[in-house]
């Protein structure tokens, strides 16, 4: 009843007795950690056995709370799997956000790094962080080959038209290099 529940609701917090009929919590948790794998598991038991508490650790259960229940320690443990959970909400959450943000940077990097290569600019500590972190799949030692194409006819259009064509263009450039399986770094100028 308790894994069908389990699956059911997917809690964040399960409060499990270690016997119970059937199913004894601990064989339950496995079989939860299946499908749950990040759900806080608090075991319950009257027994202090080696084996369940060996099994909980395992499990890396967040408490195994004896009775007779000291309902004061039993709400501690709930705080702290609440925090546990929030932290892993918080940490979640700013990791989106730092992706986010680099999704915006990348590009802007990208170019960053073509102009120091073609112009042979910046220290070659900064140019090679800048690779890092604009091409992270890409071989640290290997020998390169700038490549620079100036679009002819492009003066004469607006600068946002100019612009969305350019990445149009630098976008297709770079999926052709990755359907050749070559890795190619690709950019703009922005002049």
């Amino acid at each position: 009843e308790g894994l069908r529940k389990a699956n059911e609701f997917r809690p964040d917090i399960i409060l499990t007795d270690v016997r119970m009929p059937k199913l004894n919590g601990t064989d339950m948790a496995i079989q939860i950690r299946g499908f749950l794998p990040e759900c806080e598991i608090i075991f319950i038991s009257g027994y202090s056995d080696k084996e369940y508490l060996k099994t909980a650790i395992k499990l890396s259960a967040l408490s195994y709370v004896e009775k007779p229940l000291d309902l004061e320690e039993l709400e501690n443990t709930i705080r702290q799997a609440v925090s546990v959970i929030q932290g892993r909400l918080e940490n979640r959450r700013l990791q989106e956000e730092e992706q986010r943000k680099l999704t915006k940077v990348i590009p802007v990097l990208k170019n960053e790094v073509v102009s120091r290569l073609i112009h042979q600019n910046g220290t070659r500590g900064d140019t090679a962080e800048y690779l890092n972190i604009a091409y992270p799949d890409l071989p640290k030692e290997c020998p390169y080959i700038a490549v620079l194409i100036e679009l002819y006819g492009m003066a004469e259009q607006s600068v946002v038209v100019n612009g969305n064509m350019t990445s149009i263009l630098c976008n297709m450039i770079e999926n052709r290099i990755k359907l050749d399986k070559y890795r190619g770094i690709v950019g703009k100028r922005n002049d």
